[in-house]
């Protein structure tokens, strides 16, 4: 969720409408009745994804990570690799979407041959990569922990 919210910051610069965008995707997203029309067969995974996909692309379109007003970065896990992936260009509503997908809720994103699954996995809070960007002050949300604010 932290590239999504902070990716709608770097689009729209902006937090009125960010936090607009984040209320209808969250309606979208928490609808029992889109849920139960996503189901599968859990092969790979209990949803298909595709409404998750389409209201992802709903906040972003075509918008491109290195058109933002701020520079921005999302982190995702390369389960073919075993690598984490900084990706700085390309379509923000993809990278998004794969930062944002657990493994068993969400099929991972195909990138070039690989399979990208959330972030998470390898670097669930990446305040080391915002600092090596040159970010002086860096504040971060990480639920993973008692203490969950983070601000250097």
């Amino acid at each position: 969720m932290g590239g999504f919210v902070s990716g709608l910051y770097a689009y729209e610069n902006d937090y009125v409408s960010v936090w607009g965008r984040v209320k209808l995707f969250s309606s979208k997203m928490t609808s029992k009745w889109r849920q139960l029309l996503d189901i599968t067969y859990p092969v790979t995974s209990l949803f298909t994804g595709h409404a998750f996909n389409r209201a992802i692309w709903n906040c972003f379109h075509d918008t491109l990570i290195e058109d933002c007003w701020i520079p921005y970065f999302t982190v995702t896990t390369n389960i073919t690799w075993s690598k984490m992936e900084v990706h700085t260009t390309g379509y923000m509503w993809r990278y998004i979407r794969a930062s944002m997908s657990l493994s068993g809720y969400l099929p991972p994103l195909c990138d070039n041959g690989s399979m990208l699954l959330d972030g998470g996995y390898v670097n669930n809070l990446p305040g080391d990569i915002m600092r090596n960007n040159g970010a002086s002050t860096i504040i971060a949300v990480d639920v993973g922990v008692g203490n969950p604010f983070f601000v250097t």
